[in-house]
């Protein structure tokens, strides 16, 4: 998850909408919190929520709507933006609101948003400043031995690559 987050522009986090699972979430330790905090401290800005598992609270609008409040509550918080946030209610085992507006009443009745592809296909990809320095945070560095070469893997943040560059000096991690 952590290496994920620290190459991801967007990011899906999905929620367990049963009672209970998602309250085991949300409590001190719990996956949900250290999830988004991981996530928005690696400066993912946009985040689709998929609140997963709605068939097992019978499609409740009111258990999707408390989820949305505490979870939301805990979002702004961590620095993302409302605008930024995407709710999704589904449920994955009945195929509901996945690749295609809910086919079941009890949810259809009361959702009228996008369904999760159309959610993701609706991210606005980042802009990136390709005047300026190169900025590019190394995230894996790959040495083979037998050819002499090395490679980093990274996400590049701003600035330009190409073929055959000089004068590119890396600040690689101690581990090596």
């Amino acid at each position: 998850m952590i290496s994920g987050s620290t190459q991801a522009d967007a990011a899906i986090l999905v929620i367990d909408a049963s009672i209970g699972g998602f309250e085991a979430g949300m409590d001190n330790k719990g996956q949900t919190r250290e999830h988004a905090r991981l996530i928005r401290s690696f400066g993912v800005d946009q985040i689709i929520v998929a609140v997963n598992k709605m068939d097992s609270v019978e499609y409740s609008k009111d258990r999707f709507d408390l989820i949305r409040t505490q979870l939301g509550t805990f979002l702004h918080s961590c620095g993302f933006k409302d605008s930024l946030v995407s709710w999704i209610p589904l449920s994955a085992v009945e195929n509901q609101n996945l690749v295609a507006a809910p086919s079941d009443i009890r949810l259809s009745s009361w959702y009228r948003g996008p369904y999760l592809l159309d959610a993701i296909d609706s991210l606005q990809p980042p802009t990136r400043d390709f005047s300026k320095p190169l900025l590019m945070p190394i995230c894996d560095v790959l040495i083979s031995s037998s050819q002499g070469q090395v490679s980093a893997c990274g996400k590049l943040e701003a600035g330009a690559l190409r073929k055959w560059s000089e004068g590119i000096a890396l600040r690689l991690p101690l581990a090596i």
